[in-house]
């Protein structure tokens, strides 16, 4: 299990950061490094920015009810715990092991 782990993340570090290296190493091209570089913050500021408020917003405004259509108050009331924990139960197990890697790479 662990040489799987160490194998995942070295690979997902090269793969990261070898175009900087060889910018950078056997290049030595200082222009178009910083081209790189900026162009990858770019793109993961504008991916964050779309995960994190657009496709939320996105759901939260195709998920609305139609007029008549939400559930009332005596049905809210009728919702038990267990009809909770059962539909949490029903959802797929969550992997941190990508968000362990965004955060190292």
């Amino acid at each position: 299990q662990n040489s799987i782990i160490l194998r995942r993340v070295l690979f997902e570090a090269f793969d990261s950061y070898i175009i900087l290296f060889y910018l950078a190493i056997y290049e030595r091209n200082i222009i178009l490094l910083r081209l790189e570089l900026a162009g990858a913050f770019h793109i993961d500021t504008l991916r964050r920015v779309f995960t994190e408020c657009v496709i939320p917003y996105i759901i939260k405004h195709f998920k609305k009810d139609p007029v008549g259509a939400s559930k009332k108050d005596d049905d809210m009331k009728k919702e038990t715990a267990d009809g909770r924990l059962t539909s949490e139960a029903n959802l797929e197990e969550y992997d941190t092991f990508d968000d362990y890697i965004e955060i190292l790479i």
